[in-house]
């Protein structure tokens, strides 16, 4: 085929477009228009060949449509986006509720004061008034209302229901809540009282405070018992029908004072204890309750508060004894426990130091002195870790075994004193 009639085919084939004008030349896929269409897309025509050319590596130029968001801004300049005649549906219900001047209208736009803020107060109030009327049904408060856990003292019912409440004592299943138109049968200067437990074989006092439905501090208060070791058969024990603590009123106390100190009101303190006036005399027996007895002193009396000052063979026990060395009989005020040489010595209980020193009789010897009046003697030690004025801890080391002063051997010379008065080491001591 001659070079003429090659150029005639392919001119039939193909139809060149002319090339598109400088306006058309932009790309409009990120958005802008402001941006030249790349080289290769002005020399091709396009983004996309065209599948109507017939001969390999021909193209035709596809025509560029704007981007979405052009049509967007057209749309929102004729006011015919959807979001735009959807607010303009709601527009004639706005002006009632918030004013055509705002939240916060002026003088001169009173006409057009704004509901919303109206009806958000009215709502809250409502929502106020029922919160309250659920804690205080028909906002009717007595003066003897209990808020929360603070008490305050009223009249009447009310203060023998917060009385009954604070004593622990409720009502019974299907007796309803406390309203106003229901009677409680109580009467505290009736309902607190004391009653008699005669002590049987066998028994110990946690089994009694169990049986009692009392503490074990309130059982061991109220009897002033120091050890609960000495529980005897036929003993008398004075029972409390609710929790607390007696107290002897001293010199100088009041009854505002107690009741601060104690944490217990006023007002109860007076009916429990029958009270007319808050004018009381030094000597007179108060009951506090719902108070709780320090756990130290508990464990005091139940001979829980001193340990071992270490693992020996009790050589010679408490009471009167033949002194091995003079062969006469004395009192021996302490518990001898025979142990190796240099056997680390322990505090029996917390406390403080009070005495290192050495004498003829107790050789080198520790006194350590504890809560509730006691104090502990280690004698015949070989040497002492501590210095007066330390503060140890029970289990603590303090000093070492040794034969020092007045000894036959190695032990150690262990006694308990209360009140400055010797008792047995035993009766306190944890078996």
């Amino acid at each position: 085929m001659s070079s003429i009639a090659l150029e005639q085919h392919v001119k039939r084939r193909v139809r060149v477009k002319p090339l598109p004008r400088p306006a058309d030349f932009r790309d409009f896929s990120k958005g802008k228009n402001t941006g030249p269409l790349p080289l290769e897309d002005l020399l091709g025509g396009g983004r996309r060949k065209t599948k109507s050319a017939s001969s390999p590596g021909l193209v035709q130029r596809v025509k560029h449509r704007p981007h979405p968001s052009i049509e967007i801004k057209r749309a929102k300049k004729k006011g015919k986006t959807p979001e735009l005649k959807a607010f303009l549906k709601l527009w004639p219900s706005l002006p009632p509720l918030f004013g055509k001047a705002g939240f916060f209208p002026s003088s001169h736009a009173a006409k057009n004061f704004p509901l919303f803020p109206v009806i958000a107060a009215a709502l809250t109030l409502a929502i106020s008034l029922a919160a309250l009327n659920w804690k205080f049904p028909v906002l009717k408060l007595p003066a003897g209302s209990s808020l929360g856990g603070y008490f305050f003292a009223g009249t009447g019912d009310q203060i023998d229901r917060d009385l009954a409440s604070y004593a622990g004592l409720y009502l019974q299943e299907g007796q309803g809540s406390a309203g106003e138109d229901e009677e409680i049968p109580l009467d505290l200067t009736e309902t607190f009282s004391w009653k008699e437990y005669k002590v049987k074989k066998g028994d110990t006092l946690s089994e009694i405070a169990k049986s009692q439905e009392l503490s074990l501090g309130t059982l061991i208060a109220c009897n002033s018992i120091t050890n609960a070791r000495r529980l005897r058969e036929g003993e008398i024990l004075r029972i409390p029908n609710m929790d607390g603590v007696p107290h002897t009123v001293k010199a100088g106390d009041s009854l505002s004072g107690i009741s601060a100190s104690s944490g217990v009101p006023l007002a109860v303190i007076m009916d429990v204890n029958d009270l007319e006036s808050d004018i009381i005399s030094p000597g007179a027996a108060l009951f506090l309750p719902g108070v709780r007895m320090p756990q130290e002193e508990i464990r005091l009396a139940l001979g829980e508060s001193f340990i071992y000052p270490l693992r020996g063979i009790l050589s010679s026990p408490y009471g009167w004894r033949i002194d091995p060395i003079a062969k006469v009989e004395r009192f021996h005020s302490a518990i001898d426990l025979a142990a190796p040489l240099g056997t680390p010595v322990k505090a029996a209980m917390n406390g403080k130091v009070s005495r290192v020193a050495v004498n003829s009789v107790y050789g080198i010897y520790i006194i350590v002195t504890h809560p509730g009046g006691y104090q502990s003697l280690y004698a015949h030690l070989s040497a002492a870790t501590v210095k007066p004025g330390n503060q140890v801890i029970q289990g603590a080391k303090i000093g070492e075994v040794g034969s020092t002063g007045y000894s036959t051997g190695p032990h150690l010379h262990f006694g308990v004193f209360k009140n400055n008065k010797a008792i047995n080491p035993l009766e306190v001591l944890q078996r």
